[in-house]
């Protein structure tokens, strides 16, 4: 993406306040917006299934640790800071959503850049 596009996308795309734990999308949605990082942070989660560890993307290990009394869990895969961008692969290749984004700092900001607008 050339820098004049990604400045146009920035120009266009609405600041949006979030306030820790307010999701902005869950693993399994269509995609409708990515997000890029103005302030504070954002966490990126992912349904581990524990009955089933080998369809697991992750280490095992991480199962093991996590094995209870439920069948599934949600691990932290990243946390995300200023300047970051997150959501945009799945409205490249125009596929689910592969993680739960949850606002994970007190307060933070994001740049909303809709579908429709990123193409």
């Amino acid at each position: 993406m050339s820098y004049n596009a990604v400045k146009k996308l920035f120009y266009h795309a609405p600041i949006v306040a979030h306030k820790r734990g307010e999701v902005l999308f869950d693993e399994g949605e269509d995609p409708k917006k990515m997000y890029i990082i103005k302030k504070g942070e954002f966490k990126l989660m992912k349904t581990i299934d524990l009955e089933n560890p080998e369809e697991n993307i992750y280490n095992t290990a991480i199962t093991k640790m996590l094995k209870r009394t439920t069948a599934k869990k949600l691990a932290d895969v990243a946390i995300l800071g200023e300047k970051e961008i997150f959501g945009e692969e799945e409205l490249i290749y125009n596929k689910k959503r592969l993680f739960r984004a949850v606002c994970h700092s007190r307060e933070a900001e994001a740049y909303e850049v809709n579908k429709r607008d990123f193409r």
